[in-house]
């Protein structure tokens, strides 16, 4: 993850996954090894039938109006199609998809939110990692409140819906997740 889209590079990634796996290579266990995506269907289908790795979904929006904000390039692929897809992804038994969802003051980080989240994901045997924004120079965005985050997990849990917030390490010296990569691209 973090270093562009996989599934728009399906010839490159499915041959590293297999060196990761393969007894020769590096004899990493699929279970070992998630490749984080936005979601693009052709490259699900490719994955699924690879079973060469787990599945972590960029959601960061529970509806599409959301997501075209703050995703305009993944949201080509349309809500509703990216959570079809992945009810019909191939699963081993009791693997789920872990969804990722980062959460972000004032715009995805509501109550009501979290709800419109629990419906759309219900379908999908999953998991949500809920992921509070580091905060990064000259950013439109700041990280929730921790009553806010707790209460966005609360209301997940109670629909039944599997959720952990993903601690940040690192933000005290400015090398937590994104932080790195605003640092380098303002200097």
């Amino acid at each position: 993850m973090g270093m562009g889209e996989p599934l728009l590079n399906c010839e490159a990634l499915i041959p590293a996954l297999k060196t990761l796996n393969d007894p020769n290579g590096l004899a990493f266990s699929p279970r070992r090894i998630t490749v984080s995506t936005c979601g693009i269907a052709r490259g699900l289908t490719i994955l699924g039938e690879s079973g060469l790795a787990f599945l972590a979904v960029s959601l960061h929006a529970p509806t599409q109006t959301i997501r075209e904000k703050i995703m305009p390039k993944a949201a080509t692929f349309p809500l509703p199609s990216l959570i079809q897809a992945l009810k019909s992804y191939p699963l081993k038994n009791r693997e789920r998809i872990t969804f990722e969802y980062l959460l972000l003051r004032g715009v995805n980080d509501e109550v009501t939110h979290a709800r419109e989240l629990a419906r759309i994901v219900s379908s999908v045997p999953g998991k949500l990692n809920l992921i509070p924004y580091n905060p990064t120079p000259d950013s439109p965005y700041a990280p929730p409140e921790p009553e806010r985050i707790l209460a966005f997990e609360q209301e997940l849990w109670k629909h039944h819906i599997t959720a952990v917030v993903r601690q940040s390490r690192g933000q005290d010296i400015d090398a937590a997740c994104g932080q790195l990569r605003a640092a380098h691209t303002s200097d």
